[in-house]
């Protein structure tokens, strides 16, 4: 008797402490729910405008980009100035070579303008004494192809390093097409984060009123709270990220500072169609880094032939063409044409200058300098080498990685899908009572987590098909072109 008493007093207490248990987290749930969110606007979510007015808004296309940046961009006008100064030295070496020089020289010896101070020692002439010159310099008929083959090494630098800043041009277009569409998968990340925070802040929304209602338990009102919030800063993080990106590209295309676009082109998925084997074709005779070591290797060439020349005793043929010279002075009036002192007859010379050291450096008969020329050549024969092979292997990772994401496209395609429906049912269920806050939340995770991944997917494909193109050497593939990658957004979709 004593015992059931003591059994039943002790689930009377338990029972009285659970109804209190259950009772308070109401109580304190209704104040929570009317306190912290006070602020919050109707809709549920803090948000910012796109834009304010201190921002320059401009409505902005692919073919815009391209225009304004090979225009405008800093770098490009940089290498404006840089082919400018290469074509002035190249007109420099080409007239070196093929042309006698022609000069026209003045000079004369000091003259007295003022004398500031009299006292002794001679006197400086009380007119002008000096001479005109109109002449040529002496003029190297023939060397045994010594200044021809220097000739050809500095035309064969001129050329490539003017076709590097025409490949450099080139980078700087797939760099700008790359970032166009940067900027369109952020603003695309951010309607999807958007869309996310939309489907969280409802869901919130009601199980506050819920909770105020005491329909709810307290789990289940801070799991909604803590998706809101969630959702909310990755919503944040993604207007960070456009913005980012869109300071990225105002600075490449010379922009003011804090512009912001309405873009009106979005990406277009298009698979790879340039087999490995016309990748590879198309870069040995193309890419940036294999033609540097192939002009290295061709003047390395030249440079060994030279130094086989300079060891060897041959004469330089020359004429000197002369000059006319007229002197002028107090006593002195005189023209005349002279090529050397004495004598105006225009001659053909040769000369012969050779040295051949036995000690010190140069080595003996100058063995070293020869033995030098041979290193480098074959230097310059192993970096073109390296530079084919890692070309060749960057082009065969590139396909493998864009037929990687190519398929990875195809299978987020159809997961995209049922994804959608899985979550609307699911949502629909959850509204109806039939499911947990967390196969919502899963579903709403997964849904938004699958369509950024498929964002990020395109642009990394179309980022590696320029990357490929870039090492290969060429502006775009064969029956292609990275401006047809852009197609027209609807108005509606407009951003």
């Amino acid at each position: 008797m004593t015992l059931s008493l003591r059994l039943c007093t002790r689930w009377a207490l338990l029972g009285l402490w659970a109804n209190l248990f259950l009772y308070l987290p109401h109580i304190s749930l209704a104040q929570e729910t009317t306190s912290p969110d006070q602020n919050l606007p109707e809709e549920g979510y803090i948000q910012e405008s796109d834009y304010d007015v201190s921002q320059n808004i401009r409505p902005l296309r692919l073919n815009g980009v391209l225009e304004k940046g090979l225009r405008e961009n800093d770098d490009q006008e940089v290498r404006e100035y840089q082919k400018n100064l290469l074509e002035l030295q190249w007109d420099d070496d080409y007239e070196e070579f093929w042309l006698p020089q022609l000069k026209v020289e003045l000079s004369t010896n000091p003259y007295q303008v003022g004398r500031l101070k009299t006292g002794t020692g001679e006197e400086f002439d009380e007119s002008p004494v000096g001479s005109f010159s109109l002449g040529f310099e002496d003029y190297t008929v023939f060397n045994w192809g010594k200044d021809y083959l220097d000739f050809l090494n500095k035309k064969a630098l001129f050329l490539r390093e003017k076709n590097r800043l025409s490949e450099e041009k080139r980078e700087l277009k797939h760099e700008l097409i790359g970032k166009y569409f940067e900027v369109s998968m952020y603003k695309k990340i951010e309607d999807i984060k958007r869309d996310q925070l939309r489907h969280a802040s409802y869901v919130y929304r009601l199980n506050r009123e819920k909770a105020t209602l005491k329909k709810i338990n307290r789990q289940e009102y801070y799991q909604a709270r803590s998706e809101y919030l969630r959702a909310q800063d990755e919503f944040n993080l993604s207007k960070k990220a456009h913005r980012e990106s869109q300071e990225q590209l105002a600075f490449l295309i010379n922009d003011p500072l804090r512009t912001r676009y309405v873009l009106y082109d979005e990406l277009k998925f298009i698979p790879l169609k340039v087999t490995p084997q016309e990748s590879t074709t198309l870069a040995r005779k193309n890419n940036p880094a294999v033609l540097d070591r192939l002009t290295e290797l061709e003047n390395a060439k030249r440079d060994y032939d030279l130094a086989l020349k300079e060891n060897m005793p041959l004469p330089e043929f020359s004429v000197n063409l002369g000059a006319y010279r007229h002197e002028f002075g107090q006593e002195i009036n005189t023209s005349r044409y002279r090529t050397r002192p004495g004598s105006s007859n225009v001659e053909l010379t040769a000369s012969l200058q050779a040295s051949w050291s036995i000690t010190g450096p140069g080595g003996l008969f100058n063995g070293r300098r020869t033995e030098t020329a041979v290193t480098r050549q074959g230097l310059a024969f192993k970096r073109k080498e390296r530079a084919q092979h890692q070309a060749l292997s960057s082009i065969h990772e590139l396909h493998d990685r864009i037929k990687y994401l190519e398929d990875q496209v195809e299978i987020l395609s159809s997961r995209n899908a049922s994804l959608q429906r899985n979550f609307d049912t699911i949502l629909e269920n959850y509204l109806d009572g039939k499911t947990t806050f967390i196969n919502f939340k899963i579903a709403l995770e997964e849904m938004t987590q699958t369509k950024e991944k498929m964002e990020k997917i395109k642009l990394v494909h179309a980022r590696d098909k320029l990357k490929l193109a870039t090492i290969i050497g060429i502006e775009d593939f064969p029956g292609e072109n990275f401006e047809r990658l852009a197609k027209e957004m609807t108005n509606r979709e407009a951003r």
